[in-house]
């Protein structure tokens, strides 16, 4: 974090690079680091990741929470341009200003990992150890595949609602079978 005085300055960078001084949660990412070339945007996401992003080597999964969906959207697109193929989440949090949602961008699968360890990497030294920690482990004991299907929640849900393993509000419809009285329990 730098304190730059010259008010002119700040202006300057204000206006030239689409810079928002302060450190609101919401603050966007500026547009014109799409356009970078793939070294310059392998610094940006590096720098980003390292000061923002968490590493979970429990899970195997690198994270970044924003307020601004924007920003993941952004980010997504930039980690596309290496290979890197992010999920997405949010989460609504209950603020005293008031309802707020986070979304958060994840990488995970070893392919998704050791292209972001190859290409990006985090400046961190400490995640960046971590991140070829886990990646080695791995290797070494074949833990994770690189299959992934990706689910659709919402027929997932409907599924779940249809065979009677779920059920939504407090009066259930009576005809659906529990799920005690499903031949799956």
């Amino acid at each position: 974090s730098y304190s730059v005085g010259d008010m002119a300055f700040v202006d300057y960078l204000r206006m030239k690079f689409g810079f928002t001084t302060g450190n609101k949660s919401g603050s966007p990412i500026a547009p014109w680091t799409c356009r970078l070339p793939s070294r310059q945007k392998a610094v940006f996401l590096r720098w980003f990741f390292s000061l923002v992003g968490e590493f979970n080597g429990k899970v195997g999964q690198i994270s970044v929470t924003q307020a601004n969906p924007r920003n993941i959207i952004m980010l997504s697109y930039m980690l596309s341009t290496f290979g890197i193929v992010p999920r997405f989440s949010s989460k609504r949090v209950a603020l005293k200003r008031g309802p707020t949602t986070y979304t958060r961008l994840s990488i995970s699968g070893r392919r998704n990992l050791e292209l972001f360890a190859r290409s990006v990497g985090f400046e961190s030294r400490r995640k960046q150890r971590a991140l070829s920690a886990y990646l080695r482990e791995i290797d070494r004991h074949g833990k994770e595949s690189d299959l992934s299907v990706p689910i659709d929640a919402g027929s997932l849900r409907a599924l779940m609602r249809r065979t009677g393993l779920m059920r939504e509000g407090f009066r259930p419809d009576p005809s659906t079978p529990t799920m005690k009285g499903s031949e799956w329990h």
